[in-house]
């Protein structure tokens, strides 16, 4: 199972604090040894900060799970993990290495706790507001397959319900009234469009193309 590409402007945000581990790590190396307190620090406030970045991005998505947040945990780990050897110092011994990621696991461990809250709290409320309308006027019907087609779309932009507005669409609150299946009106499916346009892996979305049911 792998993570949805990270927009990006989020990618960026990651990369920038990695970047400052790895420049602060080379900082910490002798020509011979590493100095460990402090390569353990600076990876474990880098290590929370990369998370916590990705965790907000992903837990704001319809279809995240705690598996996406081990996930990340694991991958951010090791990416950390991985800045320890740089090209043309000396290795960290076995024991240095199993000090480092006790260290990471036991830092991250707390932002797991926290961002599965996080996403059960989520969870619950989008499931509230997605329960099935009233029966009542034709125009107030559900819309599944309208729902499930704007779910497509934004999978495929690694999109959650917040980046439409970004980009001349609707509000996240329209948009989840969209992936509830509700009722909109046809100027709210233009604004959609126009802003799924704007980042389109494929041919140009037309109002047409959207599901009237």
């Amino acid at each position: 199972m792998d993570l949805p590409p990270l927009p990006l402007e989020v990618l960026q945000e990651v990369e920038k604090v990695e970047g400052f581990a790895q420049d602060g790590l080379a900082r910490c190396w002798t020509p011979h040894a590493i100095n460990l307190p402090k390569a353990i620090r600076l990876l474990c406030t880098c290590v929370v900060e990369v998370f916590d970045i990705q965790a907000k991005h992903y837990t704001s998505m319809p279809d995240c799970s705690e598996r996406w947040l081990e996930l990340i945990e694991s991958n951010t780990r090791q990416v950390a993990l991985g800045l320890c050897n740089p090209r043309g110092l000396a290795s960290v011994t076995r024991q240095e290495y199993e000090e480092i990621d006790f260290a990471l696991r036991k830092a991250l461990d707390g932002r797991l706790k926290y961002w599965r809250i996080a996403l059960k709290k989520s969870t619950t409320q989008l499931a509230s507001e997605s329960e099935p309308l009233k029966p009542g006027p034709v125009a107030n019907e559900p819309f599944p397959y309208r729902a499930s087609w704007l779910k497509e779309r934004l999978r495929e932009r690694a999109w959650d319900h917040n980046d439409p507005f970004r980009f001349g669409g609707p509000d996240r609150k329209t948009v989840m009234k969209i992936l509830a299946g509700e009722a909109v009106k046809e100027e709210t499916l233009e604004k959609l469009t126009t802003a799924l346009n704007s980042k389109n892996p494929g041919a140009k979305i037309k109002l047409l193309d959207i599901p009237t049911n």
